[in-house]
């Protein structure tokens, strides 16, 4: 349940919410996690500046790439805070320590059509995340396998995407002007996307790649290929340290239902 409250006043957009999330049922024992206590609310908000187009603020979402048809250029910054979001014991119990949960980010968006007919997108973030001590979380994409388990990653293709510590993530796409494959029109665009993340409870930094190649048909967002490899570290479960790297390959089509 909760409010928010968002709108654009010139070159300004903002966004403010506030919200008592669910009930956590699982208890931590040990590990910082989400405590299971009566939620506190939580307020977040963000605020960018736009020096050129304005992008629309009807969705949370953002459009992602604008290709051709939008000039734009954002700096922007936000917060979330909510207070004893975090524990590492029962909430019931004298002897658990809470956390609260302290999120700050800055990022920069831009999109920019080229006379030549082709298009650059790039986005650049800086975040700040303070969940509580050592807190951390792997995270992957939906597998059907769940071979290893017993690195620090876990089963599939997950890695430690997410915990208390800093990150720096940046996106760059080309997209070349609409062409002809096989007699049909297409806009072609590779892209890399890099996250530089470090986290208090690693021994070392943590650094992921990402390359991908969409195959936007008809020139259309709402009809997409895309083929993509992901390269991710691997971290020893007993040492905390990186020892490895592991890839995996991603093929998907995306189609808009409007």
């Amino acid at each position: 349940m909760g409010i928010w409250f968002k709108g654009q006043v010139g070159k300004i957009d903002y966004r403010l919410a506030f919200n008592r999330p669910l009930i956590v049922r699982n208890v931590p024992t040990g590990e910082v996690n989400f405590a299971n206590n009566r939620p506190r609310i939580k307020t977040s908000t963000y605020v960018k500046y736009q020096f050129f187009e304005h992008e629309s603020n009807k969705s949370a979402y953002q459009t992602g790439t604008y290709l051709q048809t939008k000039k734009v250029f954002n700096i922007g910054a936000g917060f979330q805070h909510q207070e004893k979001a975090m524990s590492d014991g029962d909430a019931q119990l004298a002897s658990t320590n809470f956390y609260d949960m302290t999120h700050f980010a800055a990022d920069s968006f831009l999109n920019l059509p080229l006379i030549n007919g082709d298009a650059i997108t790039a986005y650049l973030g800086y975040y700040d995340y303070d969940f509580g001590k050592d807190y951390i979380r792997n995270v992957g994409a939906n597998n059907p396998t769940d071979g290893g388990g017993i690195d620090f990653n876990g089963t599939g293709v997950a890695f430690p995407m997410i915990g208390t510590g800093a990150t720096w993530y940046t996106q760059f796409g080309y997209a070349f002007k609409q062409t002809k494959v096989l007699n049909q029109p297409m806009i072609i665009q590779p892209n890399f996307a890099i996250q530089h993340s470090n986290w208090d409870a690693l021994e070392d930094k943590m650094t992921v790649y990402d390359f991908t190649v969409n195959f936007l048909l008809n020139g259309s967002q709402g009809n997409k290929i895309s083929i993509g490899y992901q390269h991710r570290p691997i971290f020893d479960a007993a040492t905390l340290q990186q020892k490895d790297y592991k890839g995996m390959a991603v093929l998907q089509y995306q189609i808009a239902m409007k």
